[in-house]
Parts: C-alpha cells; sequence; structure tokens
C-alpha cells in the first residue's frame, strides 16, 4: 500500500493517459464505422438508382412495343372494316341484280324453275368466277 501513496501522481497520470488513450481510440473508431456506413449506404442507395433505371428502360421498351402493335391492329380493324364495307357493297349489288336475273332467265318464253343461263352467270360471278 506504501507504493500507491509514492507513485500516485504516476498512477494518475496513468490512469489518464489510459482513460484518454481509450477515449481516442473509440473515437476514431466510431469514425471508421461510420465513413464505412455512410460509403456502404451510398452504394446501396447508387445501386438502386441503377435498377430504377434499368426498370424504367424495360417499361418504356415494353412501353413503345405496345404502343406498335396497338397501331398495327388499328390498322388492321380499318382494313377489315373497309374490306367489310365492300363486301356489304358488293352483297347489295348482288340483290339487286337477282331479280333482272330472274326476269332475264324468264323473258326466252321458257320458265325456269332452278338456274337458268343468266342465273348460273350471275351465281358463278358472285362466287368470284369469270365468265
Amino acid at each position: 500500500m506504501m507504493w500507491l501513496i509514492k507513485y500516485r501522481f504516476q498512477a494518475a497520470i496513468a490512469l489518464l493517459l489510459i482513460a484518454a488513450a481509450w477515449t481516442l481510440g473509440y473515437g476514431m473508431a466510431r469514425s471508421v464505422y461510420q465513413n464505412k456506413i455512410s460509403s456502404l449506404k451510398a452504394a446501396h442507395i447508387a445501386q438502386l438508382l441503377q435498377h430504377e433505371q434499368q426498370a424504367k428502360q424495360q417499361f418504356q421498351a415494353a412501353l413503345s412495343e405496345q404502343q406498335k402493335w396497338q397501331q398495327f391492329a388499328q390498322q388492321q380493324s380499318i382494313q377489315i372494316a373497309q374490306m367489310q364495307q365492300k363486301l356489304d357493297a358488293q352483297a347489295a349489288q348482288q340483290q339487286k341484280e337477282i331479280p333482272n336475273v330472274i326476269q332475264k332467265d324468264n323473258s326466252g318464253g321458257i320458265t325456269f324453275n332452278g338456274l337458268g343461263n343468266d342465273g348460273l352467270r350471275h351465281y358463278r360471278k358472285s362466287l368470284g368466277y369469270t365468265d
């Protein structure tokens, strides 16, 4: 115990040095790990932004593809509607010609119960055959 009284000043300085070293070491370690955490957060945010940009590009590509197909479908619908109008007009014209054809078939003094020559021509024409 005597040595404690004799070396108390040196012991106090040693304790102060140990406390200062511990505090300084703790502060440095904390600073190093905070820097590491900050750099990890920055890397994570950069990665998230990169993924977001890739997803946005993929979405834009898909949207462009969808618009292309919608445009194609719209063009096809217009063509189908035009063809349908054309076919309807042809069918109406064919219907208008039927009474004339029947009258021509029966005008030669012979009455047909089926198709006469003009009726047969009309039938073949309506099916798309040439005379």
